[in-house]
This record gives structure tokens, sequence and C-alpha cells, in this order.
């Protein structure tokens, strides 16, 4: 039969012990199980605000934000489209990005730096659709971002074409460039943009475990310079990230590269416009202009290399000169996919 004091030491010892069992399982507990980050992919397609939302990410410090790891080219070591904080792949695995994409997502999602999100963007044309669900399973978060304005979104793309200049940063050279666009180009492209966000949206639907979606819009949301503190209080929110540590004012941000109303670009818009809904339509995203007319007036424009002559003659002979020099746009056409 045991004492008293007995009895207390066999429940002084039986106390500790537990104790120090409940403490090995916390610490088992916290240190193999890593906190939960957010997965993001920001889908797009080019001239929609994705690398201003991008570099407006970049500045959070809680968002490891990639640029275009699944473009056809190796563009890792690229400042604007390239792999953010000194992330590196390994060689094979990113070879084999588009046939197994799975490998390059779980090389991504594995270093994030201790911050709670990481995230890339994509486009259309840099996947194989049919392998679409591996990215929404992989993506905890999915950011759709679209330009309303297809017919202008075009046209930038296509001045970025024949200027091969794809952002603008302040102090940048300005690139005055004129282009002719085909309709029938147009719309193979327009066409083949609507088809993928139907894919997506279909995807997301029979998805078992979808993705949170945000959508966005670049006349809506990333334009007008007052509307981006908005929309990155929004993402922050939606990416379950502290509010305000993003900067949608940072002296590094790109900036809208075409001043005026991107139609005034396009050599024959006058011929496209009768026959594309989608270019009347078109309208900037910034306050009203004038309309410039290349074939008359292309005074004050720099398309030529030098300023236009005042001599009316003169300036519709260089106006004739400009359209016959812009290039034709072949977005949309064989080979662009």
């Amino acid at each position: 039969m045991l004492t008293p004091r007995r009895r207390r030491a066999v429940y002084i010892s039986c106390t500790a012990l537990i104790a120090t069992v409940s403490l090995f399982a916390f610490a088992q507990n916290t240190t193999t199980t890593p906190p939960q980050r957010a997965r993001l992919v920001l889908l797009s397609a080019p001239r929609s605000g994705s690398t201003l939302l991008v570099e407006m990410l970049r500045t959070h410090g809680d968002v490891v934000m990639h640029g275009e790891p699944f473009h056809e080219q190796d563009l890792r070591a690229s400042r604007k489209d390239g792999l953010a904080r000194n992330v590196t792949v390994d060689d094979a695995a990113f070879g084999r990005r588009r046939e197994r994409p799975q490998e390059l997502l779980d090389a991504l999602g594995r270093q994030h730096a201790n911050r709670r999100v990481v995230g890339f963007k994509l486009f259309s044309k840099h996947l194989d659709w049919k392998r679409l669900d591996t990215f929404l399973d992989w993506a905890t978060h999915l950011i759709l971002l679209r330009r309303d304005d297809a017919f202008a979104q075009y046209v930038s793309i296509c001045l970025a074409q024949a200027s091969n200049v794809w952002a603008a940063y302040p102090g940048s050279a300005k690139h005055d460039h004129v282009v002719s666009v085909d309709a029938a180009l147009f719309d193979t492209w327009s066409k083949h943009e609507v088809a993928f966000v139907e894919t997506v949206e279909r995807a997301l639907a029979k998805a078992s475990n979808p993705p949170g979606v945000l959508h966005l819009t670049y006349e809506r949301d990333l334009c007008a310079p007052h509307a981006r503190r908005n929309t990155m209080r929004r993402v922050e929110r939606f990416l379950g990230v502290a509010t305000d540590r993003a900067r949608a004012d940072a002296e590094h941000l790109p900036i809208k590269q075409h001043a005026v109303d991107v139609r005034d670009h396009v050599s024959n818009f006058v011929d496209v416009a009768r026959v594309l809904p989608a270019a009347n339509a078109s309208k900037p995203c910034v306050e009203a202009r004038r309309r410039l007319d290349v074939r008359h007036d292309v005074a004050g424009v720099d398309w030529l290399g030098s300023t236009p002559p005042e001599d009316p003659r003169a300036k519709a002979h260089a106006a004739a000169k400009a359209f016959m020099r812009s290039p034709h746009c072949k977005e949309g056409g064989p080979g662009w996919l």
C-alpha cells in the first residue's frame, strides 16, 4: 500500500510526463505543418495591364510574384517577365514546362521565400489548353484580367510588335508608330481570346475544388491612376494579406504607352471601321481627344522621324508615306500561336 507521500510523488511524476508528451506533440505539430500559402495564377492576355498588376504585387512584402515562366521563350532572367526574388528552378523541369507543367508549378510553389503568396501570370498562348486543369488544381487563387475594348487591345499588341517595346516606364523613349489592321485577322484573334475565357470558365465550373476567382478589367480597375489604389486593396483582401502594403503609385511602375486613342495609330482605320463594329465602339480609357487623320493631319506626330512640314501638299505627301510605311499587323495570322 502506497503511503501519502509516495502517492504524491507518483502523481507529480505522471503530471510531468503528461506535460512533456503534450509539449513534444505541440512541437511536432508546429514544426511539421507548414503554414498555408496562397498560390496565385493571373490569367490575362497581352496589353491588358498584366505587367502593371504584377509590378504592383511585387511591391507587397508578403508576395512573390513571377512574370511569365511558361512563356515559349526562356525569360527567367528578364527583369520584367522573369522569376522574382532570386528564385531559380531546375533547367530540366523548366525545359519540360509545356509537356509537364506540374514540375515547374511544384518548383515555384516550394520557393516561397517565407512569403504568404506565390504567383505568376499566364496567357492563353503559354499553355496547351488541355492541361488547363493542372494550373487550376495548383492555384488557390485566380485573377481573371480582361480588357473590354478588344480592338484597342489588338492595336496595342500590333504597336508593341512594331516597336518591340512591351512596357513603358517613366523616362522611356517615345515610340510613335502606325500600323495597318486586317479585319479578318482581328476577328481570328478576338475569337481565340473569347474561346480561352470560355474554356477557363467551363473548367472552373467542373472543378471539384476550384480556386477563388477575382474578375478585373483594364478599363475599370487599372487604366486610370485613381482606380489602382482601390484595386490593390481588393486584391490584397482577396489574397488574405495585409492591406495598404502594395504601392499603386511606386515610381518604377510601368506607365500607359499610348497617351492618345490607339485608333489614331491605325493607318487604315476608316476602312476597318466600315466592317468592324468593335472598331467603331472602341474608346480610349483616357479623356477624349481630337482624332488624328493620318492622310491629312500628321502635324506634331513624329511618325516619319521628323516634324512634318507645314505646307498642305507636303503634309499630304508625308501622310501618304506614313500609310505606305505602316507595317501590317500579323497577330491572328499564320504562325501567331
